[in-house]
């Protein structure tokens, strides 16, 4: 403790670690990619002065510590009161400078306080000003202290980075959207997520790494994908409704008879244009009115969550209609498990995209994976073993 014989107060100095000048840092225009649609600065100006006199030295603390949002990070605010950090919060809503990169502190420091008064973010930029996989990483969270819904344009993606999405480990609800194919080249020529996009993120899914918390998933104008991708869709162990729009193969009987077969019930909505939170609340308001199983839908309004969107959606697609497929069995039952352990693997026809002209077109057969016990398989090793040794003995005795 440091002692000032002036004032004759006694007071503790310590150093912090300042952000290196902006003309030595990398990243997004020398800021960082976190701040590629948000600053990180208070407004010029911002409540200097006072309506009569000086400010109070809280508040010229609050616009030095607010003044450049990047020289903050979680360990600052390890050990802080939340009446203080409320306070320098509710000055950042004052100044409009809330950011993402400031929620996400509040969020990890102060996660039962900060869900009362800001448990949601809502990021939606305009224009694409990295790679989709810099968005995902900046709203993802490893320890899951939010979770993130997640609304992008396919037309946005570079190569791989639809299997990007399956490292937002938070993800609760993704909604894909694309451009209607121009009419020249026929149905397929726009960018589409495929089957085999679909059968990748199961592989992941069934890793047990990815897609652990995803509950809804929308896909619109999504011309590539085939009834195949129900036999995909059981590897999601918590997803519980499956919205589809424009996939033309997805309308068909047997795409219907495919999804019944893997336990998922259609029927018609219409989301009128919403964005997915809203769809997600419209949805889990009315499930819980008609006393419909539990489809967890409502989860969503318990935590902090982060929306995310880059979205360009088309008004054209509007038109045409929107199926809603919803999980038959139980909450919390996997259907893998459901079908006595088995577990997915795919036809191979299924690596190429079997809506392509001349490609013949072949059934979707599933094999199960049996896992035995080990003990009992040393059992009839032993077994095998005892009965080899019998018929060399009686063999033998009967070539003596």
């Amino acid at each position: 403790m440091n002692y000032d014989r002036e004032s004759g107060q006694v007071y503790s100095e310590e150093v912090i670690r300042v952000v290196p000048p902006v003309s030595k840092q990398r990243g997004f225009g020398r800021m960082g990619y976190e701040w590629a649609h948000e600053s990180p600065f208070l407004p010029a100006g911002w409540e200097a002065y006072g309506p009569v006199g000086a400010h109070s030295l809280k508040h010229m603390a609050m616009r030095a510590v607010l003044s450049d949002q990047r020289t903050l990070s979680f360990s600052h605010f390890q050990g802080i009161p939340w009446l203080i950090a409320k306070y320098l919060w509710e000055c950042l809503e004052r100044s409009t400078k809330k950011s993402l990169y400031m929620w996400k502190i509040y969020a990890t420091v102060y996660p039962k306080e900060f869900n009362e008064i800001a448990r949601t973010y809502f990021l939606m930029p305009r224009t694409k000003k990295m790679p989709v996989s810099k968005y995902l990483k900046f709203i993802s969270s490893a320890s899951r202290d939010w979770l993130a819904v997640l609304s992008l344009s396919v037309e946005y993606f570079e190569p791989h980075d639809a299997l990007e999405v399956a490292n937002v480990p938070n993800l609760f609800g993704l909604e894909l959207c694309s451009k209607p194919p121009r009419r020249q080249l026929g149905p397929g020529s726009g960018v589409s997520i495929t089957d085999r996009d679909i059968k990748g993120w199961s592989e992941q899914a069934l890793t047990g790494q990815a897609f652990g918390h995803l509950r809804i998933l929308i896909l619109r104008a999504q011309t590539s994908l085939t009834e195949h991708i129900f036999a995909y869709l059981d590897a999601f162990p918590s997803l519980k409704v499956f919205i589809m729009q424009g996939s033309p193969r997805l309308y068909s009987k047997e795409a219907m008879e495919m999804a019944a077969e893997h336990g998922w019930k259609p029927s018609t909505i219409n989301t009128e244009n919403s964005r997915l939170h809203k769809v997600i609340e419209g949805l889990g308001s009315k499930l819980e009115a008609q006393q419909q199983m539990d489809y967890q839908l409502h989860t969503i309004n318990a935590g902090l969550v982060v929306h995310f969107a880059l979205l360009v959606r088309d008004l054209r697609y509007d038109t045409h209609k929107e199926i809603l497929f919803m999980r038959k069995h139980p909450p919390g039952t996997d259907h893998l498990s459901s079908q006595g352990g088995k577990r997915l693997k795919a036809h191979s026809c299924l690596d190429r995209d079997p809506s392509t002209p001349g490609l013949k077109k072949r059934k979707l057969t599933v094999k199960g994976i049996y896992q035995k016990d080990m003990k009992r398989l040393l059992d009839e090793f032993n077994q095998i073993l005892l009965f080899d040794r019998i018929f060399l003995h009686f063999g033998l005795a009967g070539i003596a």
